[in-house]
């Protein structure tokens, strides 16, 4: 559970796309198998602010950051339901 939230907490301190933690504790356990895809997805918006800051705007990039984003909240607010085939479990 602190990896992931640690994980959570440098990805969103990155400033551009933020990832929520849950009200619920219990789903911690569940989510915490996401934060090997938290550390992936920082490295891209990391790459993508740099990239974005001189200039190159990528979209393709920033559309699969705000999906992952979106993807883990949704899951996060208990709007979609956890799959075993989610593919950011294999990252």
């Amino acid at each position: 559970m602190e990896k992931y939230k640690k994980a959570i907490d440098d990805f969103n301190d990155v400033k551009s796309f933020n990832i929520m933690y849950p009200d619920d504790d219990s789903l911690y356990k569940k989510l915490s198998k996401y934060t090997n895809a938290v550390h992936i997805y920082k490295t891209y918006l990391l790459n993508y602010e740099k990239a974005r800051h001189e200039g190159d705007t990528n979209v393709s990039i920033s559309t699969d950051i705000c999906k992952f984003v979106v993807h883990i909240n949704q899951l996060t607010n208990k709007m979609k339901e956890f799959s075993h085939k989610d593919p950011y479990l294999y990252m």
